[in-house]
């Protein structure tokens, strides 16, 4: 039988963020996506929009993120 659903679609990134200056910066070495953030709050989907658009992927529902790095 075969896998319907987001699963199907489903797509899993390592970010590695760190801080500069006022701002987040978010990482993604599997893509070589590069964004910022303006607080920790804002990293996952910064994330997430990134790569969809680096990637072309359908949506932001496709992409799940784990964060790396400081969390203060």
């Amino acid at each position: 039988m075969a896998a319907d659903g987001p699963s199907s679609d489903h797509h899993k990134y390592d970010v590695h963020i760190e801080r500069e200056g006022r701002f987040w910066l978010v990482r993604v070495p599997e893509t070589g996506s590069l964004t910022q953030a303006r607080n920790l709050d804002e990293v996952e989907q910064m994330a997430r929009e990134v790569i969809t658009l680096d990637l072309d992927l359908r949506s932001v529902d496709d992409v799940e993120v784990v964060v790396h790095g400081p969390t203060e």
